[in-house]
């Protein structure tokens, strides 16, 4: 599985090539060594996801979504939603799909506070034409606050289903059950998943094998002094993940370079 680890922007130059898959965040793109830095893995070949702010509790419009992707030379664009609402990610996803535009791809997250609800909005996304923009499903770690496997059941019903034949698949966010991407992986639905616990918990002095999960600290992009458990934690989610650097990214979109570059 494709692994995209989020980094403070002061750990990208040492860490932030461990993988050639990444989830850029929006409310970082003012910062020009982050923005340098995946403007530089987009022209590298590297595949550049730029995620809607949400899960920082912050909403942005299609057209700064577009003028950030079109910046960092970003492929896929994760269209607007609201955290366990089912019913308002729809609506955004509908009102979203009248500002889609060539040469990029677009992740819908099946949002909702339960395996059920996240199952509802995953099949009006597969079976609505209204949809069909969409080349990816996001599946949020937010329905596994009551229930540690409701990922893993929704995994399974996509496998049922055969959904993964017509659609790509990504995990968005590491659960409080880090290992939980093992399992994840297995079942051969998800082309991806996108966390910053290893980081965060080696810059807390947390070994991942031994060390429960732990909330993000608010300051965490901000953080810039590193230890020795940073790389040990992201060789082994790594590891959980089972991830292969040579493995096939996903189709690019038509820009694989930032714009006005040559």
């Amino acid at each position: 599985m494709q692994v995209a680890l989020i980094y403070p922007p002061a750990l990208l130059k040492k860490y932030g090539t461990k993988t050639r898959y990444h989830l850029v965040l929006p409310h970082l793109f003012q910062q020009r060594r982050y923005r340098d830095f995946y403007q530089k893995r987009s022209k590298e070949g590297d595949y550049i996801i730029l995620d809607n702010g949400a899960a920082e509790g912050l909403e942005f419009g299609q057209k700064h979504l577009h003028y950030v992707a079109r910046e960092l030379g970003a492929h896929e664009i994760v269209v607007p939603d609201r955290l366990g609402d089912s019913n308002e990610t729809i609506a955004r996803g509908l009102a979203f799909s009248r500002y889609t535009q060539t040469g990029f791809r677009y992740m819908m997250v099946a949002q909702g506070t339960n395996v059920s609800e996240c199952i509802m909005t995953l099949d009006m996304i597969m079976t609505d034409t209204k949809f069909g923009y969409i080349t990816c499903v996001g599946i949020p770690r937010l329905i596994n606050k009551t229930d540690r496997y409701a990922r893993f059941k929704v995994a399974k019903y996509i496998a049922q289903k055969g959904y993964q034949k017509a659609m790509e698949f990504h995990f968005l966010g590491a659960s409080n059950d880090l290992d939980e991407v093992g399992y994840l992986e297995q079942t051969g639905v998800g082309r991806g998943i996108d966390t910053s616990a290893p980081i965060y918990m080696g810059l807390k002095g947390y070994d991942i094998r031994f060390q429960d999960w732990t909330a993000r600290p608010l300051n965490f992009f901000d953080l810039s002094k590193d230890t020795g458990l940073v790389e040990k934690n992201i060789e082994t989610y790594l590891g959980w993940a089972n991830y292969d650097r040579k493995a096939s990214l996903p189709e690019k979109s038509e820009y694989h370079q930032v714009e006005g570059s040559s």
